[in-house]
């Protein structure tokens, strides 16, 4: 059986990543994450749950770009091709090949920047 793809073997393509990114904030509440009452008793802060801190991760969405390396296509039973791509990736945050489906992918940066655009928002 043949299958067409959409895109080809060497061919740049774009595609949304994430990382995690992580900040930690000191508590405004509290001292080092306990409170003193009027009455002069020390209590574990209820804000921070008596750690001094706060700690924040969240998603960063970004368009890297990659080069198609493989391209592995398989049948289900009834037919329908499933196409798996390999991407090399040369990306800070990517130190690895990456595996994606075609509607992954964007043959232009406007295309991907538009779709995770769409994304934000849709998180937001």
């Amino acid at each position: 059986m043949k299958a067409e793809t959409k895109f080809d073997l060497g061919q740049e393509v774009f595609f949304i990543h994430y990382y995690v990114e992580e900040s930690i904030k000191k508590c405004t509440e509290c001292d080092n994450g306990k409170i003193t009452t009027t009455k002069g008793s020390v209590l574990g802060c209820p804000f921070c749950y008596g750690l001094g801190t706060f700690r924040k991760c969240y998603s960063v969405l970004y368009v890297a770009v990659g080069k198609i390396i493989n391209i592995d296509v398989t049948f289900c039973p009834d037919h329908i091709p499933h196409i798996n791509y390999t991407i090399d990736s040369n990306h800070e945050k990517i130190n690895e090949n990456l595996s994606r489906i075609e509607n992954e992918m964007f043959a232009t940066r406007e295309e991907a920047e538009e779709q995770m655009n769409n994304l934000e928002k849709e998180i937001k």
